[in-house]
């Protein structure tokens, strides 16, 4: 998809120039990370487009989305591999949805559609073609989405996050570039760090700035202990790294013999056990949605001195029972010429947030930061691109798009 051309005014002013009008630029996606987070890192990179919004009502883009872009909603289902009356409802709602959608890209002048995939891109890729408007979609998967496989004849051109998948779509247009990553994930660090699962998994990834293919994690598959020995692999294929493995102590334990494996072998990992003395994420839920009832997750009666398990296997040990003493640790961990194991002594009863209750969705995390109210204003507000006067509640001008 070909982006229109701009002429600039002026040669010496980088500010957005009023009479220059963006192209619009209608995004589609909705539902999980996978769709929405590619889609978001596509948005960030064109500021020169006018974009606006389309999701599913109480999803997961009804959070991320409204500061940022203005959010429109439509009702789609997934599609049944059995005709039924369920069929027949979901096929009703397609064809409702695909006119909503026309009315959308008619009524607000859109001059192009992106979407990443998932049921959303099925009444956005017919109505946009039926009015002869450009649509390029993104295929993150090895293996296409059902979707993805039914229209990518219709759209113009499908972008490939693996070259792979080319194979699946015989009648399209298809370009292999990878998958989008937004800004924030892309920092240069020479560290490759690893994690397990449970809530040293969550902070990991919450406070750890790694970038891409920097982060190894075996994320929803709950798979206690992966740390250990993904970060083993990691060393081997890339032994001019350092590899840091962050595990929990009930993680650490599920495979605590690989210790040998890392002498034997010479494999300098070195591990830091993020240690309260429980299964710390078996024990927020059971706080948080079993009255507190804790079963089979205290860890600390039977937990082994992770320094002398170390020295026992011939690897440096190392303690940290206060925050003073957690830099100096860090320095000489990194500093040894050998695995080392880092047992870190943390506050126990620590909860990790955001989380997802039991028979809720994503759009609906327990402990989500709340975003920032607008101040009331007595009066209209000036967009800063266009000029025009909003309404005091508006968080879009109407005129541009631009965010007041």
């Amino acid at each position: 998809m070909e982006r229109p051309v701009l002429v600039a005014t002026s040669e010496s002013d980088d500010l957005p120039n009023p009479q220059l009008k963006r192209p619009k630029l209608l995004i589609a996606a909705s539902g999980t990370g996978g769709h929405l987070f590619p889609a978001l890192a596509v948005a960030e990179a064109l500021p020169e487009y006018q974009i606006e919004w389309l999701g599913v009502p109480d999803r997961l883009e009804t959070q991320l989305v409204p500061d940022r872009f203005p959010l429109h909603t439509i009702s789609v289902g997934g599609f049944q591999q059995r005709l039924g009356l369920s069929t027949l409802r979901t096929f009703s709602r397609l064809v409702l949805s695909i006119f909503k959608v026309r009315q959308l890209l008619q009524r607000g002048g859109f001059e192009a559609v992106f979407t990443t995939g998932g049921y959303i891109a099925a009444p956005v890729v017919i109505a946009a073609r039926t009015l002869g408007l450009p649509v390029m979609l993104h295929e993150s998967n090895a293996l296409p989405g059902k979707v993805t496989r039914w229209l990518s004849g219709w759209c113009t051109v499908v972008a490939l996050g693996f070259e792979a998948a080319a194979r699946y779509l015989p009648r399209a247009k298809t370009v292999w570039v990878g998958t989008p990553v937004r800004d924030q994930f892309q920092m240069d660090l020479s560290q490759q760090s690893l994690s397990g699962l449970a809530q040293h998994q969550m902070w990991a990834a919450q406070f750890l700035k790694m970038g891409p293919r920097r982060w190894i994690s075996s994320a929803g598959l709950g798979t206690m202990g992966y740390g250990m020995p993904a970060a083993m692999g990691a060393k081997v294929a890339l032994p001019d790294q350092e590899v840091i493995c962050i595990s929990g102590d009930a993680s650490f334990q599920m495979n605590c013999q690989e210790l040998g494996t890392l002498a034997q072998y010479g494999i300098n990992v070195k591990t830091v056990i993020i240690n309260n003395g429980w299964q710390g994420m078996v024990r927020q839920w059971q706080q948080a949605f079993y009255g507190e009832r804790y079963s089979s997750s205290d860890m600390q009666p039977g937990m082994p001195n992770f320094e002398l398990l170390a020295q026992a296997f011939g690897l440096k040990g190392m303690i940290i029972e206060h925050r003073n003493q957690l830099q100096d640790a860090i320095a000489e961990m990194l500093a040894h010429d050998g695995p080392v194991l880092l047992d870190v002594r943390v506050k126990r009863d620590e909860n990790c947030y955001p989380m997802v209750a039991p028979g809720k969705s994503n759009a609906q995390m327990i402990g989500l930061p709340k975003p920032p109210e607008r101040e009331e204003s007595a009066g209209p507000i000036l967009c800063s691109n266009c000029g025009t006067e909003n309404e005091p509640d508006n968080k879009f001008c109407p005129e541009c798009g631009t965010k007041l």
